[in-house]
């Protein structure tokens, strides 16, 4: 939804690092390095707790990341999908990429 909703921002902050001032650059850095430890810690936690079915939770986060950092990339409003509804399929998509175990 973040990604699908702020859509110019996310293309810049992904795809386009090298036109930011360095200063720009490592605070963006800083905090993508900050989500990517969340959301690997979270693999891991539901790993550990038998929720998630994963084999390598580092890879797993990195798919998740990847999956909807790159909605910035080829999103644009009226292109056929709301970000709502980007954002229930996508979910769908991380559920069964976590091999979650309802």
């Amino acid at each position: 939804l973040f990604h699908a909703r702020g859509h110019q921002m996310s293309r810049i902050i992904n795809y386009e690092l090298g036109g930011l001032s360095a200063p720009h650059r490592a605070e963006i850095l800083a905090m993508r390095h900050e989500i990517e430890q969340l959301i690997e810690d979270l693999v891991r936690r539901g790993a550990a707790a038998g929720v998630f079915e994963v084999s390598d939770p580092r890879l797993t986060a990195t798919a998740l990341l990847s999956l909807g950092v790159d909605i910035g990339r080829w999103y644009h409003p009226g292109g056929g999908w709301s970000p709502e509804e980007l954002a229930r399929h996508y979910a769908g998509l991380a559920r069964r990429i976590v091999g979650l175990r309802d």
